[in-house]
């Protein structure tokens, strides 16, 4: 298990480093592609934009069934008893965010912008993404057209409001571009200040060219970010700094940044290393650190509570808080990449919510979501084309009991549903030469449907598929029901003395027979 493991870090490694490579969008983004080793509320804000219904929207050569629009913002999505004073307690949850994809990348209408054009079909950026049949599956939900000269900051303000409309305290913003050749950590920094009660936990990543900087120039670089208003500090007045696979640089490395920080740039930096393997990281970076994350895993046997061997996630945390150190818990949904070729089985939503337990259980202090918008992995919650806000909304539940340390009440009848449009073992139409297997140390891969259920009341949920139809009975609270998975569409309802309380529909049919692979997980229901 072990060495399985390792061969997959290894090889998802050698794929990021060769993306750093590829060709840049217009606008001068940064590269296309942050690939990843697989370590593996509020009420909504006025002033979120409202979106299109987007008629035939297609993401490939074949069309496919367009996701619904959601409703307009002020329509009220919480299906459980937020407390008010919720986003005061001292636990936090942040959002790990890519800057490669924005809501928008070159502002153009749906159709013919950058996603539409060159990351979502098979044959866009010159085709170098052909042999794994496009390099995206999914993307932002889009806007119009704006007519905005600051578009870009208003998309970022955009994403705040809906970070914020779930209750998540702010966004760990990936930075690996260096400071001359992008702007846009900079343009998060000014809109998290300016929407108040957010923050940017700035998070260095030294798999890009930060990574090959002596420290004199890293923290000459970081510095600014640290420094600006919207940066995440702790009560003391410190600002805090994260680091993506912090254990491929030595310690003394890290001890010579922090000082320089301190002495030269008056930016005393509390430390938060997210590791990637995270071996005896804890106790080498104790001396220099607050608290430590590692990036986790995406299949539910690698986010298990009763395995408390060497390396596994509660071994790691107990250490962790053994040190004195703060611990932020990943919390992932799942993990799927074409141009990677791999896959991990998070078993629908399971994963998702065995991390969220181990927070609980494990006392995590904060919670890092992974990821934001990472389309390019799957593991954007973001809201997006396939599952528009429902995973988002999945999580709102839980980031309420992470903060309150109650379970929520729930309060309105709600659905949601995740599925695959198709079986892990279809054969695309278009002829992939590279075809996403899973990995090794992954659970393997199943084919279902899975129905989470929050209700009010005892209720009957029922899910029809052609001429099948499964059901099962749920209890007041969360209730989670699994169902084969059947071809064609399907529709899940929940009833309650006779009487339909909640609804969902696919989104997608299921084939046998898609144009191009797709194993992310799709989600439809909710109440937006």
């Amino acid at each position: 298990m072990v060495i399985a493991r390792l061969f997959d870090r290894i090889r998802l490694l050698s794929d990021r480093r060769a993306e750093e490579d590829l060709p840049r969008p217009r606008g001068g983004l940064p590269p296309l592609s942050m690939a990843r080793s697989f370590r593996c509320p509020p009420t909504l804000y006025t002033g979120l934009l409202v979106l299109p219904v987007l008629v035939g929207f297609t993401w490939a050569p074949a069309p496919r069934t367009p996701d619904p629009a959601p409703m307009e913002p002020a329509a009220v999505s919480h299906y459980f008893h937020s407390a008010a004073a919720e986003r005061q307690t001292p636990r936090k949850v942040f959002a790990h965010y890519m800057t490669s994809f924005p809501i928008s990348i070159d502002n153009k209408g749906a159709d013919q912008d950058y996603y539409a054009t060159q990351y979502l079909t098979v044959h866009g950026e010159k085709g170098i993404h052909a042999a794994y049949g496009g390099y995206l599956r999914d993307r932002p939900l889009p806007r119009p057209v704006s007519d905005r000269a600051d578009w870009q900051l208003a998309d970022v303000e955009t994403e705040i409001g809906q970070a914020k409309s779930v209750g998540i305290d702010g966004f760990a913003v990936d930075v690996i571009a260096l400071r001359a050749s992008s702007n846009v950590v900079d343009r998060m920094l000014k809109a998290a200040s300016v929407a108040g009660d957010f923050d940017i936990l700035v998070t260095a990543d030294v798999t890009g060219p930060l990574g090959a900087m002596d420290p004199e120039a890293f923290a000459a670089e970081i510095a600014p970010y640290l420094v600006a208003p919207g940066a995440f500090h702790l009560a003391d007045g410190r600002p805090v700094l994260g680091a993506f696979a912090a254990e491929r640089k030595p310690t003394s490395w890290w001890t010579s940044v922090l000082n320089i920080l301190r002495t030269q740039f008056n930016a005393p930096a509390a430390f938060v290393p997210t590791f990637l393997d995270v071996a005896d990281s804890p106790e080498n970076f104790a001396p220099f650190s607050y608290g430590f994350s590692m990036w986790g895993g995406r299949s539910p046997s690698e986010m298990a509570d009763h395995d408390t061997g060497r390396g596994s996630p509660v071994d790691v945390i107990r250490r962790t808080h053994q040190l004195g150190k703060l611990w932020m818990q990943p919390v992932a949904f799942q993990d799927a990449r074409p141009r990677s070729g791999v896959f991990e089985e998070s078993d629908n939503s399971l994963t998702n919510r065995l991390s969220w337990q181990l927070a609980d259980q494990q006392r995590a202090e904060w919670v890092q979501l992974i990821t934001w918008n990472d389309y390019s992995e799957s593991t954007a919650m973001a809201p997006s084309v396939a599952h528009g806000w429902r995973i988002l909304d999945m999580n709102a539940y839980d980031i309420t009991g992470f903060k309150t340390g109650a379970v929520p009440a729930v309060d309105r009848d709600a659905l949601f549903v995740s599925f695959r449009d198709q079986p892990v073992s279809a054969t695309p139409r278009y002829p992939e030469t590279s075809l996403t297997r899973v990995v090794p140390s992954s659970a393997p891969p199943r084919d279902t449907v899975e129905v989470v259920a929050f209700a009010t009341a005892p209720a009957q949920v029922s899910v029809r598929a052609g001429s099948q139809v499964h059901s099962c009975d749920v209890a007041e609270g969360r209730t989670i029901c699994t169902f084969p998975l059947t071809l064609g569409s399907f529709s899940a309802t929940m009833t309650r003395a006779g009487a339909e309380v909640a609804t969902a529909q696919s989104n997608a049919d299921i084939t046998e027979t898609p144009y191009t692979q797709d194993l992310q997980y799709r989600v439809v229901g909710g109440l937006r």
